[in-house]
């Protein structure tokens, strides 16, 4: 039976009475009741003085995708879909923060929602389902919950964009895919994935001819999206002048010593980092010593080059750059192959995901280590990576009842027992609300002792807030306007007012606190977070 606007309710009753469907609901619940006193925090880093205040302004006038429709400063050359989104519910809901904190729990919820149904659809209920709560329970994603940054919104259009695909839903596929690459830039690589893994498929997987026109018209279908943000580029290039902004192009490091430091670190960071140590463990355990398509002998070798890899690749054994830079990755696509892509052989709608997978894993990473800015970037990969371990649980012949839950509460602990001692505060944890709580009390005491009127000498960010009312700190009326960024050698006479904080560099916070014209007259802590106020003597 279909209600008039085409709603099957039959799979809508289904839906509500799988038991693995309201779990999902539940834990989204939870995480809103976790949430709910940060949705009326100001704004936190690049939310502060980029994404949510843009979003206010977008929603006061006449939300737009041209980068015109705001300065410079408020998108910094990046496409405009999520602030566009943003103004729209801004226009409908109001351009409070905590309206706006609300349009991003939405999208956070609706992730969610949509990891279980992707995971339900192509691999089983469990798949779906312990995914959700593995990836619920990461510092990662909690940070991002209720803060008003693209990521979120960029992994719910990835998921989108693969389903389309493996679908093949042409129509679909084009939508979600252009929507994809207008969140941000990096939306290109699931499209890359996907265009590699057609090129693989159909090149060596596939054993039909060829049929050139058919060939052409699919791989034309594929790459629209790129010509999508490619008309982004020329918008740019229209209005300002250059193609992507030329700051962020001289962030790209391709010094092989540098780019292997970060390398390691991102590699680090999504496998291993805030607990996630369980996942690659099963994941490899799972993947190699029982994949039952290979020989003991094959596994075991497998196994031990994996090892080998892993201890060249940082540096625990020292051999020549040649190693890393050429044999560890012709050894990684080689097993790849073997782990990820021949399933295909064997499952070719499982094969298509895992492959699409692996390969966008591996080339977001190698991208996001050449412009390593944020650690709240790699969100993306993080639901895939469990989803793929979790997968490959089901080759475990025994205790399939049990495997997954144990595998869900062990990796789930690892995670909680991450967040106990995390002292972090990035937009990539869940401790950013502390630092929100102390640099509120600290800017309330600036305001009732007047210090409007004196120049102020602080991080960028702690500026921001005492200047930009849009971020949630002050008034329009309040705003401080003499405010610039502390001279690290400490030689303006004119500034009266020093505010540090516990997140400014180590080195900037030791020199400080050593140099004699300086008297510390409050200081506000929250937790490990702290800011403190200095007047010169």
């Amino acid at each position: 039976m279909k209600l008039k606007l085409g709603i099957d309710t039959g799979k809508l009753i289904s839906l509500f009475t799988d038991i693995y469907f309201l779990l999902t609901l539940i834990v989204c619940a939870i995480l809103i009741v976790f949430k709910y006193e940060d949705f009326l925090l100001p704004y936190f880093s690049d939310e502060m003085w980029v994404y949510g205040p843009s979003i206010r302004k977008m929603g006061s006038s006449s939300p737009s995708m041209l980068p015109s429709s705001l300065a410079l400063k408020d998108h910094w050359g990046h496409p405009m879909f999520f602030l566009f989104l943003g103004g729209l519910w801004c226009l409908v809901f109001g351009t409070s923060i905590l309206s706006t904190h609300i349009f991003s729990v939405v999208f956070s919820v609706s992730l969610l929602v949509l990891i279980y149904l992707f995971g339900k659809k192509f691999f089983n209920k469990k798949v779906g389902f312990y995914t959700v709560a593995i990836f619920a329970s990461q510092n990662i994603f909690l940070g991002q919950f209720s803060l008003v940054l693209p990521e979120i919104l960029l992994t719910l259009l990835i998921f989108l964009t693969i389903y389309c695909f493996i679908q093949w839903k042409v129509f679909a596929y084009l939508v979600f895919s252009s929507c994809l690459v207008l969140t941000k830039e990096t939306g290109v690589f699931p499209i890359i994935a996907i265009i590699l893994w057609s090129l693989i498929r159909d090149f060596f997987y596939e054993n039909e001819k060829i049929q050139v026109n058919l060939f052409i018209k699919k791989y034309v279908l594929l790459i629209f999206p790129l010509l999508v943000l490619g008309v982004h580029f020329l918008l740019l290039k229209i209005t300002y002048g250059w193609f992507i902004m030329p700051v962020r192009m001289e962030a790209f490091e391709f010094d092989w010593e540098i780019y292997h430091e970060r390398l390691m670190h991102a590699i680090h960071y999504v496998f291993i980092g805030q607990g996630r140590k369980p996942i690659i463990i099963i994941l490899v355990i799972t993947a190699v010593l029982f994949n039952n398509k290979y020989s003991i002998w094959v596994r075991l070798i497998t196994i031990l080059i994996s090892f080998s890899m892993m201890k060249v690749f940082f540096k625990y054994w020292v051999l020549p750059d040649f190693f890393a830079m050429i044999i560890i990755p012709i050894l990684l696509i080689t097993l790849m192959k073997y782990i990820f892509w021949d399933i295909y052989k064997t499952n070719k709608k499982h094969g298509s995901i895992i492959a699409i997978f692996s390969i966008f894993i591996l080339i977001y990473v190698l991208f996001s280590s050449a412009q390593f800015d944020s650690l709240r970037y790699l969100l993306c990969v993080i639901p895939i990576y469990i989803m793929i371990g979790l997968y490959f649980v089901q080759h475990i012949p025994y205790l399939r009842k049990v495997i997954y839950p144990g595998f869900a509460i062990l990796a789930i602990g690892s995670s909680f027992f991450y967040i106990s001692r995390d002292t972090n505060y990035g937009d990539d944890t869940n401790n950013y609300s502390n630092m929100v709580s102390a640099k509120l009390d600290a800017i309330r005491y600036l305001q009732e002792n007047n210090y409007q009127s004196y120049k102020i000498e602080a991080s960028f960010l702690f500026r921001n807030a005492l200047t930009q009312p849009l971020s949630g700190y002050i008034e329009t009326n309040e705003v401080f306007n003499y405010t610039s960024a502390i001279d690290l050698d400490f030689k303006n006479d004119d500034s009266m007012i020093y505010v540090i904080e516990s997140t400014d560099e180590k080195e900037f916070i030791k020199a400080f606190k050593q140099n004699v014209k300086f008297d510390l007259i409050k200081q506000f802590k929250n937790d490990s977070a702290w800011i403190e106020i200095y007047v010169k003597n």
